[in-house]
């Protein structure tokens, strides 16, 4: 009998710094979690104001190329008449 109460307070013993490890790798987890999320929230915020941008950008070159058409035309008409 004195055995068996050795072998239960040892193995009682042995199970905390197990619980400890995993309350920890839990928390770490969590934390990776989290810096992973930053991280592609940063990479979407990236790219969406990138392709933004882009849209402007083109946007602005087709008014200048619709403006240089119509000076061009106008000055067809001018040379025209």
């Amino acid at each position: 009998m004195n055995q068996s109460i050795k072998h239960h307070k040892s193995r009682r013993w042995r199970q905390t710094p197990i619980k400890l490890a995993r309350q920890d790798q839990d928390g770490m987890a969590l934390v990776l979690a989290l810096l992973m999320g930053m991280v592609l929230m940063a990479g979407v915020s990236g790219l969406l104001a990138r392709q933004l941008m882009s849209r402007r950008l083109s946007a602005k070159e087709s008014y200048q190329q619709m403006a240089e058409s119509a000076a061009n035309n106008g000055l067809n008409r001018i040379l025209g008449e």
